[in-house]
């Protein structure tokens, strides 16, 4: 009896130990996606909305030496000023870039290059209205109002194709997960705790506004929401499981939503940009 006991234990342990170790590479794979994230955040949005400030200034040197609305001056690049940029902008976006990358990213089609072009797409669509919105004043004091636009759609746009191929030259440096590896998975459950921490703060990017003339994107964020769960299932399922392919009811719903958060936001950008240079033009 003693004897059966302890071979019950000791399958019981064996089955503890496997549950431990498929979490753990599920949460390798979301604090991975965090840090490519945050790396993105100040590569792209932190130096290149620096430079993107100072292309602003040479295509329209009327605007050199004006406040946007965060406080800097077009024009004006000191180091204190690009330091405090790409922290306070650079991070904060980062934050933002890396949850919806972990969220996304398994509904994503194709591998490598093809699937960061499709994140690129995805990005372009369902992050620009944090910035292009009509009733951000800033589009007042750039000429020509479309480059501007465009230049801030493009930086997202390569903001998400940055965060993919970062997460996968991440994913093939950084080390594994195994019993082995007791350092590497507890920074990956800490990275991984931080990043929840933020996830509040991004989902009600979507559904809260600081202006009343701006509409969130509801519909957006509750496409995205889909998302989430969809791939919090998938992780589930792999962890709990050991099941790496999701059924195709799951598949569907993940990327069905995907394919709604981005035509959604894709549809919302377009209705920002239109009133913003309606209002160019009736200004001029």
């Amino acid at each position: 009896m003693a004897l059966a006991d302890v071979g019950i234990g000791s399958a019981k342990g064996a089955a503890r130990d496997e549950f431990a170790l498929r979490a753990d590479r599920v949460i390798r794979e979301v604090a991975i996606g965090g840090l490519a994230g945050l790396i993105t955040g100040v590569l792209v949005f932190g130096i290149g909305g620096r430079l993107f400030m100072r292309i602003a200034a040479v295509i329209d040197p009327t605007a050199v030496g004006l406040t946007t609305s965060n406080g800097n001056r077009i024009g004006e690049i000191t180091l204190g000023g690009t330091v405090g940029f790409v922290i306070a902008i650079g991070l904060l976006f980062g934050v933002v870039a890396g949850i919806l990358w972990v969220v996304i990213a398994p509904w994503l089609p194709g591998r490598g290059a093809v699937r960061a072009l499709a994140n690129g797409v995805a990005g372009a669509a369902i992050t620009p209205f944090f910035v292009v919105r009509a009733d951000e004043r800033d589009f007042q004091l750039l000429e020509p109002t479309a480059v501007a636009i465009a230049m801030i759609v493009g930086l997202a746009a390569v903001g998400g194709i940055v965060v993919a191929l970062s997460d996968g030259q991440l994913r093939r440096r950084l080390p594994p997960t195994s019993s082995e590896s007791r350092r590497a998975a507890l920074a990956y459950r800490i990275l991984t705790g931080i990043g929840l921490l933020f996830l509040p703060v991004v989902i009600g990017g979507y559904f809260t506004t600081d202006s009343p003339s701006f509409r969130p994107p509801v519909e957006v964020g509750l496409a995205l929401v889909v998302v989430g769960l969809a791939t919090l299932a998938r992780w589930i399922l792999r962890g709990r499981d050991g099941i790496e392919r999701p059924s195709s009811a799951i598949v569907v719903i993940g990327r069905g939503a995907l394919l709604a958060a981005v035509a959604l936001g894709a549809l919302k950008v377009a209705g920002e940009v239109s009133s913003i240079l309606e209002a160019s033009r009736a200004a001029a």
